[in-house]
């Protein structure tokens, strides 16, 4: 039927599983498996990692994603305006961010849950001019202006943002005829045969690489990086301590929804972007520039 079954790699071999309308339902390696669950629609409504981590799926008539339930049973719940943009998100304590948008569809505001706010305008190419965020008061946390050239790039960037200095040391490096790296301020650096850094420096001081025959990074330094069966980061390991992070698949860019330290839980709220984390009952709330980058965090009281 042209489906793949399997993949066989040095490591050990993945198999595929499949239902009988041909949807992927499982991926196993060497004992470890990611199952996955359908409705009668065909619609994602369960994701189970290979540690026992379980997302469920609900979805409004319209096939939305409606309600999300993490692994200890907190719900993220999404609403939409008529014509299908995203209105809001909800969290399991009650904290709700808002959109609104311009007739033309373009984002206008976000409302936060701690009454912070971002406003957006816009070029008549549609091209974000100005960008302003405001806490509950009204003061500015951040501001942008943007300016672009006639193909559509930025050009000029005004920030509100105070610029801090960065002295970064002197460093003196040398390159081989195939332009790789070959040292670092007078430390080897050696890549393996599929060019892969094996030795270089990280954190000022020497360290070991190690890549998988996948060219994963399983190791750097003191930290061991793991993997589920399809290739997503999962976990970490750091002198002895472990970091598990679940990975939302139902999304086209996975997505982490939770970060587990032995029994603390951070977890993620994702909306047009990134939303909020929250950890140990106290929620924090991210900002962004025209980039995405998070360029500010607020509490619970803005």
């Amino acid at each position: 039927d042209g489906r793949l079954k399997s993949i066989a790699f040095p490591e050990g071999t993945v198999n595929f599983g499949y239902d009988e309308a041909g949807r992927l339902v499982s991926v196993a390696e060497g004992g470890r498996t990611s199952s996955y669950g359908y409705d009668g629609l065909g619609r994602l409504v369960r994701y189970t990692d290979p540690r026992g981590y379980t997302l469920t799926y609900e979805y409004d008539l319209a096939d939305r994603l409606r309600v999300m339930t993490y692994p200890d049973g907190r719900k993220v719940l999404y609403d939409y305006y008529p014509d299908g943009r995203l209105k809001s998100v909800t969290d399991w304590a009650g904290r709700t961010t808002t959109y609104e948008y311009y007739p033309n569809g373009l984002l206008k505001k976000i409302t936060r849950p701690n009454g912070t706010v971002a406003e957006y305008e816009y070029d008549p190419a549609g091209k974000v001019v100005h960008l302003k965020d405001c806490d509950r008061q009204g003061r500015v946390i951040v501001e942008f202006t943007y300016a672009y050239s006639p193909e559509g790039n930025v050009v000029e960037e005004k920030s509100s943002v105070r610029e801090v200095p960065l002295k970064l040391p002197d460093a003196e490096m040398t390159y081989g005829p195939d332009n790789r790296l070959e040292s670092f301020s007078g430390q080897r650096v050696e890549h393996d045969a599929d060019g892969n850094l094996v030795l270089g420096p990280l954190g000022g001081r020497p360290a070991e690489f190690r890549f998988d025959s996948r060219n994963r990074l399983v190791k750097a330094g003191e930290t061991e990086y793991f993997y589920d069966p399809e290739g997503r980061r999962i976990a970490l390991v750091h002198q002895g301590k472990r970091i598990d992070y679940l990975i939302d698949p139902s999304s086209p860019l996975f997505r982490v929804v939770a970060q587990v330290e032995g029994d603390r839980w951070t977890c993620y709220v994702w909306g047009l972007g990134l939303v909020e984390e929250e950890r140990d009952g106290k929620a924090l709330f991210y900002h962004y520039d025209l980039r995405g980058s998070t360029v500010a965090l607020t509490d619970e009281k803005g």
